[in-house]
């Protein structure tokens, strides 16, 4: 009898030990209303879109950097990110 009342405490602490970690996980996630759509970009952090192509491109900030490739054509741009 008191191993299966161990055994089921041991389950519960594992399930609620997994759901704070889920918990704080999914709040990880949150973008805590920071959203910067529709903002306009400073004009020292713009890329510049130049004719022709296709371009390979990488844009470096200090804590991210994106490789990108595109080609402009009819004035109509053409992208492909890369996932590292």
């Amino acid at each position: 009898m008191a191993l299966i009342e161990t055994k089921r405490q041991s389950i519960l602490a594992l399930l609620a030990a997994a759901g704070i970690l889920l918990g704080i996980g999914l709040a990880g996630c949150q973008s805590m209303d920071q959203r910067d759509m529709g903002k306009f970009v400073p004009p020292g952090k713009r890329v510049t879109i130049e004719n022709g192509g296709p371009f390979d491109r990488r844009f470096e900030t200090n804590d991210m950097a994106i490789a990108y490739q595109y080609r402009v054509c009819n004035q109509t741009v053409a992208h492909k990110t890369r996932k590292w």
